[in-house]
């Protein structure tokens, strides 16, 4: 199944959980298609030897687009707040495109 004939509807509403580089990768693009509500991501980190906050890639996205930022220190607290699925690494590329896949398969039903 290619994802790019899937029809998704437009006024989606998405919760993106996220914290690396490759991850606001992905945001950057949901950003310009749909309206992303809210980012779950890692606490920001100490760095340095002057222990500057360093903010996550995903915040810095999120930040400029106006995003929600929720930074739960356990990811418990995400389930608890309502998320229901992520994706680990290290991760297999067939794994990640047919769980968002069927993802959107569902929301679609």
């Amino acid at each position: 199944m290619d994802l790019n004939n899937l029809e998704v509807e437009k006024n989606l509403k998405i919760v993106y959980m996220g914290t690396p580089d490759f991850s606001a990768t992905v945001l950057k693009g949901l950003v310009e298609n749909y309206k992303v509500r809210a980012v779950v991501s890692q606490p920001d980190r100490m760095v340095g030897r002057n222990k500057e906050v360093r903010l996550t890639p995903v915040k810095q996205v999120a930040n400029d687009n106006t995003i929600l930022v929720i930074q739960p220190e356990k990811i418990k607290e995400a389930y608890e707040l309502g998320a229901t699925d992520f994706i680990s690494r290290p991760f297999d590329s067939f794994i990640v495109h047919k769980r968002i896949s069927n993802t959107i398969l569902l929301y679609n039903k």
